[in-house]
C-alpha cells in the first residue's frame, strides 16, 4: 500500500511562490509513489491570523511589526477606499481560491488544531513545509511546529523550510530548542536556516531543494500547460519590496534593450508608484499565469525567491535584487544568496551601482545551471527516500 502523508504549509496566503510551492509538494512526492493530502485550512485559518497578530502586539516590537507588516494594513485600507483597486484585488484572491481547488488535494475542512491532531492520527507521516514557515510569529504560537501531532506512530518530518530571518532572537530560542528536538527528520533550503538550527539545537541539518526544484521543466509543462500570455518580447517585473531604485533601474535597462515592461504589481503591498516605471501592469494575474508570463518572457527581473526558481527552471534570463537591507530584521534575503551561490549565479545579484553595460553582455550557462539543479534534486530525493523509509 501506499504510504499516507499530511502536508501541512500555508497555502493560504496570496503568494504565487507559496502556492505553486504547495502544490510541487503534492506532486513530489506523488513521485516517490506516496498518497500525499494537504491539511485543510479553511477551518484554521482565522486562529492562525489571530495568533499571528497576537504574537506581535505582545512581543512589543513594534519597529518589527511596523516593517513587516505596515504596508499590508495599508493595503488593506486603500483596497476598502479604492473600490476599482479593490476590485482586481479580489479577483486576484478568487482566482488562487480556483488554483487551491483544481491543483490541491485537500483534507476535509477541520475546526480547530484538536481536530487536525485526531486527523493526524491517521498518517503515517505528517510533513511541514515549506517556505517562510519558522518565523518566530509562526513557532512561539505554535502555528507551524508539528506539536498538535501527538501520536507515536506517525513520523514528524520538515522538508526545506525558511525562517525568514537571519536569527533567532535569544528570548525565543528555548522553545524553537524543544521544538527541533521533537521532530523525527529536519532539513532546510538555505545556508542560513543549517546555521541556526545548529546553534539553537546542535543539530547538523541538510540542505535541500524547494518543492518547485523537484519538478523539472517537462514535468511543469505537464502540469501547468504552457500559454502564449503576449506576443510581443518584454521583460518581466516581479517585486515583492518598495525599493525605487530597482524600478528607475529596470526602466533605464529596458530602454537600452529596447524592449517594454511587463510587471505584476502589487503584491505583498499596494506599491502607488509602480504605475509610473512599468509599461504594462498586471493586478489579476492567476499562479497559471504567473508562470506562463515567466516562460514567455525575454528577461525576467525579481527580488522573489520563487520567481527565480521558476525563471531558472524555465531557462530565462533572470536579474535579482535585494529585497531588504541586509541588517534589517525582517530581512529575507539568505534565500536568494543560498540558491545562488548553489547554482554558480552569485553576479545574477544586482546593486544601486550596476552598469547596464555589463548586464548586457553577461549571459548563463544554463547547462552549467541545469546539471547543479539535477545534483541538487538527487541529494534531496535521499533525504526524502530515507525519510518515507523509516518506522517508528
Amino acid at each position: 500500500m501506499k504510504k499516507k502523508i499530511l502536508v501541512y504549509t500555508g497555502y493560504k496566503t496570496i503568494n504565487y511562490g507559496s502556492m505553486l510551492q504547495a502544490f510541487a509538494t503534492l506532486e513530489m512526492l506523488k513521485k516517490l509513489d506516496t498518497e500525499p493530502v494537504m491539511l485543510n485550512l479553511d477551518g484554521l485559518w482565522k486562529t492562525i491570523k489571530t495568533k499571528k497578530m497576537k504574537f506581535y502586539f505582545l512581543s512589543g516590537d513594534f519597529a518589527f511589526l511596523l516593517q513587516s507588516k505596515g504596508r499590508m494594513y495599508f493595503s488593506k485600507l486603500y483596497e476598502k477606499l479604492n473600490l476599482s483597486y479593490g476590485r482586481k484585488i479580489k479577483q486576484r484572491r478568487k482566482k488562487f481560491e480556483d488554483f487551491a481547488e483544481q491543483f490541491l488535494v485537500l483534507t476535509d475542512k477541520v475546526n480547530g488544531f484538536s481536530d487536525a491532531s485526531d486527523l493526524a492520527e491517521k498518517y503515517e507521516v505528517v510533513l511541514l513545509g515549506s517556505d517562510q514557515v519558522w518565523l518566530p510569529s509562526s513557532v512561539i504560537t505554535d502555528i507551524y511546529t508539528l506539536n498538535f501531532v501527538q501520536t507515536p506512530h506517525v513520523v514528524k518530518a520538515v522538508y526545506a523550510p525558511s525562517f525568514g530571518v537571519s536569527r533567532i532572537p535569544y528570548k525565543y530560542r528555548n522553545k524553537y530548542r524543544e521544538m527541533l528536538k521533537d521532530l523525527d527528520y529536519v532539513s532546510v533550503r538555505e545556508d542560513s536556516g543549517k546555521k541556526i538550527i545548529m546553534e539553537v539545537a546542535g543539530i547538523d541539518c541538510p540542505i535541500v531543494a524547494d518543492p518547485v526544484i523537484m519538478l523539472n521543466k517537462d514535468e511543469w509543462k505537464a502540469k501547468i500547460p504552457y500559454q502564449e500570455v503576449c506576443r510581443s518580447r518584454y521583460i518581466f517585473v516581479y517585486l515583492l519590496g518598495n525599493n525605487r531604485w530597482q524600478r528607475e533601474w529596470i526602466k533605464r535597462y529596458a530602454a537600452r534593450r529596447k524592449l517594454q515592461t511587463v510587471a505584476l504589481v502589487h503584491l505583498d503591498a499596494y506599491v502607488p508608484y509602480d504605475e509610473k516605471y512599468f509599461d504594462h501592469l498586471l493586478i489579476e494575474s492567476s499562479p497559471v499565469e504567473f508562470l506562463n508570463w515567466i516562460r514567455n518572457a525575454d528577461e525576467i527581473f525579481t527580488d522573489s525567491y520563487h520567481c527565480t526558481l521558476f525563471s531558472l527552471i524555465e531557462n530565462r534570463n533572470i536579474w535579482c535584487f535585494r529585497r531588504f537591507n541586509d541588517q534589517k530584521k525582517v530581512s529575507t534575503n539568505s534565500r536568494l544568496y543560498s540558491i545562488l551561490g548553489k547554482l554558480g549565479l552569485q553576479r545574477r545579484m544586482l546593486g544601486k551601482d550596476s552598469r547596464i553595460e555589463d548586464c548586457m553582455a553577461d549571459e548563463i550557462d544554463f547547462q552549467s545551471v541545469n546539471d547543479n539543479l539535477c545534483d541538487f534534486q538527487k541529494e534531496s530525493w535521499d533525504y526524502l527516500r530515507n525519510l518515507l523509509d523509516s518506522k517508528q
